[in-house]
């Protein structure tokens, strides 16, 4: 009983989860592709504007052993002394919760630095949640690949 139960609870489960590759029809997981190129156009830019509107209020940011908030990471980018030249994002996925989505992909960054050019590529999981200012990131991981 206790098995049967189990391959119930995980059928339904799994129902609520949809995953959708990132040339998926679907206009949600679109719109959250979208806002994940604006994100990589964004470092490019420098544009904090889109960063303040973009991280819900109560973000959080986990890259290694660091963890910051959203003020925390816009401060983090503005003061590095980098240049982002390139950036853009690769492979992604979206896995739709509802009004909650997590995005999947690689995000590869070229760039300047204070002690020369970088390339660099990151594992990201961006959680985003759909409220009444829509699509806005409430968290986000970076792995350096």
């Amino acid at each position: 009983m206790k098995r049967r139960l189990s391959v119930l609870l995980c059928f339904a489960v799994a129902q609520l989860v949809i995953v959708v590759p990132a040339n998926a029809q679907n206009a949600t997981a679109r719109a959250l592709l979208h806002l994940e190129n604006e994100w990589s156009r964004a470092l490019v830019k420098n544009d904090m504007a889109f960063f303040r509107r973009i991280l819900h209020p109560d973000f959080v940011y986990t890259e290694d052993s660091v963890v910051m908030t959203k003020d925390e990471l816009i401060k983090a980018i503005t003061s590095s002394g980098e240049t982002v030249t390139s950036s853009t994002s690769e492979r992604m996925r979206v896995y739709l919760h509802g009004n909650t989505a997590v995005v999947t992909g690689i995000l590869a960054v070229n760039g300047r630095a204070p002690n020369g050019p970088f390339k660099r590529r990151y594992r990201f999981t961006d959680t985003w949640k759909n409220g009444s200012a829509g699509w806005r990131v409430i968290a986000a991981q970076d792995c350096l690949l």
